[in-house]
């Protein structure tokens, strides 16, 4: 009779599974899900209701317009400018490291006994002997 390596040991049909990989669902999923949200948007624009409702919605918006609406919109034009983005994820980075160095430096000063009064520790004997005497 002779030895039979066990088909694991082998590495063959192990690595294969019944799922796409990651590299398939990372490519196809994406295409398709953006293949699905162009032909939706064809299908929206080739619809006359859909356009007409649209357009009615854009003037109802035009026709609410007043000074506050208009203040809103400016804001929000600025907050999500991309200068703004920069400055709040400057903002954020600093407060991170800020936090996370005091924090560092909460648990080094625990680590490390001060003695406020200067004398040093008593020195451990080194031996059983030592420490009997």
């Amino acid at each position: 009779m002779t030895a039979t390596t066990p088909r694991r040991a082998l590495g063959g049909d192990e690595n294969r599974s019944a799922t796409p990989s990651a590299t398939a669902r990372g490519i196809v999923l994406p295409l398709i899900v953006v293949l699905l949200v162009v032909l939706a948007g064809l299908a929206i624009v080739a619809t006359p209701a859909i356009t007409a409702w649209d357009l009615g919605v854009i003037q109802a918006v035009e026709g609410a317009r007043t000074p506050f609406l208009d203040a809103v919109a400016m804001a929000d034009d600025l907050l999500f400018s991309p200068a703004a983005a920069l400055a709040i994820v400057g903002l954020i980075s600093a407060a991170t490291w800020i936090a996370r160095r005091a924090a560092a430096d909460r648990t080094a000063a625990r680590a490390v006994p001060a003695h406020r009064s200067g004398a040093r520790p008593r020195a451990r004997p080194r031996t059983a002997e030592a420490a009997l005497s």
